[in-house]
């Protein structure tokens, strides 16, 4: 069983296999390939640290990323906010199908809470017409 936080949930529908680093990049694939292979499998949701967070180069410890600042909003306020709007408990553990189906009936509320102003999708990797077309 994976644990996924919020946004995780929407970046993954979208990665294009470039990341942090080659590590991080190969820890999101590998769990995006577990789970497609096997869309029946639980995940539990999250608002702090994660699977794709293991290996990500931002990680400090077990809570405190670097990218969260003064400033600058912490994820885990993202994540929570998406996991309203996909009516997903914190702690819940849901099938990722049931999680897929909840993205695309959610899909312009779930891009704009998640991805609206990220720097991923600055960078032209993610926008709501890639999501579209990889949640259906």
């Amino acid at each position: 069983m994976h644990r996924l936080r919020g946004h995780h949930l929407v970046c993954m529908q979208q990665f294009q296999g470039v990341g942090y680093n080659e590590e991080f990049a190969k820890n999101m694939t590998d769990v995006i390939k577990q789970l497609q292979e096997n869309p029946l499998q639980q995940v539990t949701v999250l608002k702090s640290m994660d699977d794709i967070c293991e290996k990500c180069p931002n990680k400090l410890d077990e809570e405190h990323c670097a990218l969260s600042r003064p400033g600058k909003p912490d994820s885990s306020v993202k994540d929570g906010k998406l996991l309203e709007v996909l009516g997903l408990e914190v702690g819940g553990t849901y099938s990722y199908q049931e999680i897929l189906t909840r993205i695309e009936r959610n899909i312009e509320a779930a891009y704009d809470t998640c991805c609206k102003g990220c720097g991923w999708e600055g960078k032209g990797v993610c926008s709501l017409e890639i999501l579209k077309k990889a949640i259906s």
